[in-house]
């Protein structure tokens, strides 16, 4: 079965369409003003960004300048630490030889002074033995001489 439609209802159908691609239109028409005001943002942003751009060349070339100028100065310093360092360098080898030798006479010294320390104890000890012994083998001895002297004195 064919639906056919009549006139009425395809001028309503029609008159619809129409209605609906103006809508279309006007939006699209919106849509277009909506872009174009976009692209001339975009433009002044452009001649903005360009000026920037411009800008920020000069201030790259003047940095660049004095980046050389720093560097220069700097590899002229640099040239004289190294020569300070190399003359400390020097002074430090002669400070250490110099300590070296008065830590060798330093150590020599102290080295006698245990020797002669040992030497004397030694014969502290010789000594002290000496006594000890003496004590030990007279001891009888005196023993009997004060037997002898008490008898001695009681007589």
């Amino acid at each position: 079965m064919v639906y056919q439609m009549t006139e009425q209802q395809q001028l309503t159908k029609i008159l619809t369409l129409l209605e609906r691609a103006n809508s279309r239109l006007d939006k699209l028409d919106q849509d277009v003003q909506n872009t174009n005001q976009r692209m001339e943002r975009m433009e002044q942003n452009a001649q903005e960004t360009n000026q920037r751009m411009e800008r920020m060349e000069k201030d790259a070339k003047e940095t660049n300048q004095r980046m050389e100028r720093n560097a220069q100065e700097t590899n002229q310093r640099m040239e004289r630490m190294e020569r300070n360092l190399q003359e400390t360098n020097q002074r430090m080898e002669r400070n250490a030889q110099e300590t070296n030798q008065r830590i060798e006479q330093e150590v020599k010294q102290w080295d006698e002074r245990f020797f002669q320390l040992v030497k004397e104890q030694g014969q502290t000890a010789r000594t002290i033995i000496i006594a000890a012994a003496s004590v030990v083998v007279l001891s009888p001895v005196l023993g009997t001489v004060v037997d002898l002297a008490s008898r001695l004195a009681s007589r």
